[in-house]
This record gives structure tokens, sequence and C-alpha cells, in this order.
């Protein structure tokens, strides 16, 4: 190391790294904050269909984008955490985003093509920020512990539709398809000026240096990936069967799982950093067991309180975002909001995994979930043509499977955490029982079957309550 770059004082590490996910997690919140409201405005400035084909378009993006950020962004995070970044890993790095981000690009257009009309318009822009967000580096300076540019886009992705939802609103006039394509280049854009991120240099550095090998950057990607295919696959389903409207009432529900799912996983996100520096620590493994059983009785409980809302009132619910509540958009929110626990649960599991480098094992039973979802919903598409419901059910039978699939891992690799995994599967089939109860039962017998769901937000969350006060008095904080 050159006396330009004195390294930091390790007892500094512990404190940035707190900062760093304080700054994230509050972005995070922010964001999905501003997603509830987009939700709301957004229904009420377009007509439903139209809302579906947005809705269809985010979630193709979010996709596209994991597949473009995650792996090369992890990549280069790690290197700049060691100060191993130059121009060459630099270009080599965004040669690789522009390498993917072009045929996904090409990819969202033969979407446009199927789903024509305002699908098009929806999805078209969103085509031209895929290349826009490869030349946004904020992942240099992540792992250099500044999170400010991550955590500003964080916010504007979530922001910006719905700003622009509200000056639709407020001038009476119809949110157009392509406008959340072009507020998300938008945000990509004010980031890259407010943090002089420099993209066309990083572009000419791209042209001179040869990319990353594309396996290494899919392996670290990939768990990332399969989940939000999983996740989006009902939405572009029954968005490319034209069902734009069905596609509306299915991306509400999956909004609000990956919106509760997004601030459950701040959670995740704030023990990463002990559990991969104390990974090869074996008098730590007691202490992390508890702190990951800490850490999931909290996810479930809040998981399962949003579930049993879900459960218990589907309709209060569905219309605060449309104006008509139908049964099966109302059976639909019921089986989405049930998937919300699995989805949170297997979030903390891949979590500990990738902390202990065990991230190869885990991505066979994220595979076969999304396959199942996807499966399982072209089937529902044949079966039950715009039926948001069957999708739902889709979504949470795959939820299910990876969960189920991760915690067989967990315990295999992690004998102290073989409880813990054991009742994140339990949890995640109670809910997803009880909301099959609610959804065959209208009325009071929906207020019946989140019974046991409540029962179990609250047993759930008083367990990490008295673990944290016991901790309190022991040798271990």
């Amino acid at each position: 190391m050159s006396a330009s770059e004195p390294a930091a004082p390790s007892p500094a590490v512990p404190p940035t790294a707190a900062r760093v996910a304080t700054v994230i997690g509050a972005a995070t919140v922010a964001a999905h904050l501003s997603q509830l409201a987009w939700l709301v405005l957004g229904a009420r400035v377009m007509e439903l269909s139209t809302f579906g084909a947005v809705l269809a378009a985010q979630a193709l993006y979010a996709v596209l984008q994991a597949l473009v950020d995650v792996g090369p962004a992890q990549l280069g995070a790690r290197r700049a955490a060691r100060g191993a970044v130059d121009e060459r890993v630099r270009g080599a790095l965004t040669r690789t985003r522009l390498t993917i981000a072009l045929p996904a690009a090409a990819g969202a257009l033969a979407f446009a093509l199927v789903g024509r009309g305002e699908t098009a318009l929806a999805v078209a822009p969103f085509a031209l920020a895929l290349p826009l967000f490869a030349l946004l580096n904020t992942w240099e300076r992540f792992g250099r512990a500044d999170s400010a540019p991550q955590a500003t886009y964080v916010f504007l992705r979530g922001a910006a539709p719905a700003l622009a939802a509200g000056v639709c609103l407020a001038l009476s006039v119809t949110f157009p398809p392509y406008l959340a394509g072009v507020a998300e280049c938008a945000a990509i854009i004010a980031v890259m000026a407010a943090y002089r991120l420099r993209p066309l240099h990083l572009a000419r550095l791209a042209r001179s240096h040869r990319r990353e090998p594309l396996r290494a950057v899919a392996r670290i990607g990939a768990l990332a990936i399969l989940f939000q295919l999983s996740i989006a696959s009902g939405t572009l389903l029954l968005s490319a069967s034209g069902a734009n409207a069905a596609a509306a009432v299915m991306g509400i529900g999956v909004r609000l799982v990956t919106g509760a799912n997004g601030l459950l996983g701040v959670l995740s996100s704030a023990i990463f950093p002990r559990l991969a520096r104390t990974s090869a620590d074996a008098s730590a493994t007691a202490g992390n067991a508890a702190v990951v059983r800490i850490v999931l009785g909290c996810v479930t409980a809040g998981a399962a309180a949003v579930a049993a809302i879900g459960i218990a009132v589907p309709g209060t619910v569905l219309e605060l975002f449309v104006r008509d509540a139908t049964v099966q958009g109302e059976l639909s929110l019921i089986l989405a909001l049930a998937a919300l626990p699995a989805a949170a649960s297997s979030i903390v599991l891949a979590t500990v995994a990738v902390a202990r480098r065990f991230e190869g094992r885990m991505l066979a039973p994220c595979a076969a979930g999304a396959a199942a979802t996807v499966a399982l919903g072209c089937v529902a598409l044949a079966v039950a043509p715009a039926n948001p419901a069957a999708m739902a059910a889709a979504l949470l039978a795959g939820q299910l499977v990876i969960v189920f699939g991760l915690a067989a891992r967990v315990r295999e690799a992690f004998l102290e955490l073989r409880p813990a995994a054991r009742a994140a599967c339990a949890d995640a089939a109670i809910v997803a029982a009880c909301a099959a109860a609610g959804a065959a039962a209208p009325g009071v017998g929906r207020v019946a079957a989140a019974v046991p769901v409540v029962a179990l937000c609250v047993v759930r969350g008083r367990a990490p309550v008295r673990a944290l006060r016991s901790r309190r008095t022991g040798p271990d904080r």
C-alpha cells in the first residue's frame, strides 16, 4: 500500500458499518413509503389496465436490473472495501454491466412487442434506463463505506414515480404509461449529476478493458435474480397475456409484499457485517445463532402482522388502491400477503448463507422456487385466464418451496440454526394454511382465520424481546 493510501484504523470499522446500515435502512424505509404513495396515487391517475401495464413494466425492470447490478456491484464493492479498485477494475466492471444491460434491454423491448399498446409504452423507457443504470457507479463508494449515492438512488427510484403521480393528480391529468420509466431515467441522471459519478468516463473505460468473467458475476448475483423472478413472474405473465387489469391487482399485492419485505430486510442487512466478520470464529457461533433467532423472530412477527391484516380485511386494504375490490382481487391479496412470512424468512436464511460464503448451496432451492412459481403461473393462466388469485396462489407456493429448501440447506450446514430453520418453515406453513382457510371462508370466517396468525405474531414478537433483555445482562452484547 502506498503512502498516499493510508489504511483506516481498525476500531473505526464497526461504527462505519453501523452508519452504512443506518443510512441505507433510512433510505429503504423512505423508498417503500414512497412506493405506498405511488400505489395509492397511481391507481387514481390511470385506468386500472394502464396501471397494470406500468406495474408490469416496473416488475420487468426490477428483474433485469438485478441481472445487471447485483453480481457486478457486489464484486466491485468487495474490491473497493479492500482498496483494490483502479481504472482497469472500473472499466472491466462497467463493461460487464453493459454487456448484460444491452441484451436485457433488447429482452425488455421484446416483452413490449408481445404486450403491445400500453404495455409497450410503459416498457420502452425502462429499456433505455437499463444501459443508463449500467453506467451508474454507486458500488465503489458503497464499498468504501460511503452509502450516500446508493441511498439517494434507492430513495429517488421509489419517490420519483410517486411525485410524478402526485403532480398528475394535482393538475387533474392522466398519468401517461411511459412516465414511470422516464422518472426512473431522471432518478439515475440526478444521482450521477449530484455525486459527479462521470458516466461518460466509465463508458470510455469500458471500451478499453475486458469484462469480468460472467460465471463469477452470475454466481454472486443468482440468488437475488431468482428471488426477483419468483416475485415478479405473476404480474408479468398476466400483462403479457393482455390481462393488464388483473396484472394491476396482482401487482398491488406483490408491491405490498416486496415493500414489507424490504423493510424487514433491513434487519438482515444489519446483522450481515457481524456474521461475515465472525464466520471463521468458532467462539462466536452461539452468539451468532442467538442473533439470527432474534432477527427471525422479529421478521416473522412483522410479516405475520401484515398477513393477518390481509386475511382479515382484504377488501378494505384493496380499496385503498382500487375503486372496486372484486372477489378475485380480495383472494389475490390474501394469498399474496400470506407469502410474506416465507419470503422474509428466506431473506434471513440467505443472508446467513452468503455471510458464511455458502451461497452456492442455496441456488438450487431458489431456482426450484422460481421454476415452480413460473410453471404454476403458466398453468393458472391456461386454466383460469386473467385471474389474479390463481397467480397469487402460484406465488405463495413458490415462496414455500424456497423457504423449505433454504431451511433444509441451513439445517445441514449450521447445526446451531436447526431450531430456527424449522421454526421458519412451520411459521410459513401456518400462515399459508390460515390464508387458504380465509380465502375459502369469507366474512367472519376470514377474521377467525386471521386469529392464529395474530397469535403467531405475538409469540414470535415476544421471544426476541425476552432474548434481548437477557442478553443485556450477559457478557456478549
